[in-house]
């Protein structure tokens, strides 16, 4: 018989956690989402063209991240979430490894054995019909594909997240917090950098920038994109500068082909290639005291 949880500090905490039942921040209007596609596509090859993502949690969507690049109002704010970030990736950094594939045949045995009691445990403790939330048809499928497997494919990706955000926040220390001023333009070079990224990553290819020397205004279909961006997102900045700045900060990396997941984290090759393998899939270090 399915067990039924009664835990109600628990499902509170769980109702609490749910962002889907309410808009998330980083949902942007339908029709801005629209506009941005279209012109971001326009300086986009044919078959690198980006489109928007759809699913049950998907409630507005952007070709990149257009959310300011400080969203604290003070040190102490952004001190606490840089500690819940770099925390979680410490935990994440224990965590993954346990349940990766192991060369030692005991080892794997009882990893197999934890995995078919772990499994069952979570559709016990799965969402029973009828769903009414997003977030718990997704947690029933969890349990039904396979908990601990997809449980860890969710850490890794979690992971991910968390390490882009650090990077984020590591940069806006040095942008915000440990200057007298904010740095001019922020906003506008940020902007300016995603896009750049985008098109690195799609293409392969550098952006170019350019002003007519008649007029001053944009002359290349990336600044020209970035001044129909700035329009719709009330940026108070000339195309040209944060344009320049963003590509001349662009790296190797940023014009490679994006890796798998497990490759960019530092797990190692492709599961579809190698496998987990305890031996090489090992989460990156964190930054020494």
């Amino acid at each position: 018989m399915k067990r039924i949880w009664n835990n109600s500090w628990l499902q509170k905490g769980l109702r609490n956690s749910t962002f889907m039942q309410s808009k998330s921040p980083h949902q942007i209007d339908p029709e801005l989402s629209d506009k941005l596609f279209s012109i971001v596509n326009d300086i986009l090859p044919p078959d690198k063209q980006v489109k928007p993502r759809t699913g049950l949690l998907t409630f507005g969507d952007a070709p990149f991240h257009i959310s300011q690049p400080n969203q604290h109002d003070t040190k102490a704010e952004f001190e606490h979430e840089y500690q819940i970030v770099t925390e979680a990736m410490a935990g994440l950094r224990k965590l993954v490894p346990l349940f990766l594939t192991r060369e030692d045949a005991d080892q794997q045995r009882t990893l197999d054995l934890l995995r078919l009691e772990f499994d069952a445990k979570m559709q016990q403790g799965a969402p029973e019909t009828p769903i009414d939330v997003a977030i718990d048809l997704v947690r029933s499928v969890v349990a039904d594909v396979g908990g601990l497997r997809a449980s860890v494919r969710i850490f890794i990706d979690l992971f991910r997240a968390l390490s882009e955000r650090r990077d984020e926040l590591e940069q806006q220390r040095d942008k915000f917090w440990n200057l007298p001023h904010r740095a001019p333009e922020y906003y506008a070079r940020a902007i300016a950098n995603r896009l750049a990224k985008l098109y690195a990553r799609k293409t392969g290819q550098k952006p170019t920038s350019g002003a007519s020397t008649d007029t001053g205004d944009a002359s290349t279909k990336f600044t020209k994109a970035l001044e129909q961006i700035f329009s719709l997102l009330d940026i108070q900045s000339g195309a040209r500068p944060p344009a320049d700045w963003a590509i001349k900060n662009l790296t190797e990396e940023d014009l490679a082909p994006r890796m798998s997941v497990l490759e960019n984290l530092g797990l190692g090759p492709s599961p579809s290639r190698k496998g987990l393998s305890m031996s090489r899939c090992v989460l990156p270090e964190g930054p020494k005291d």
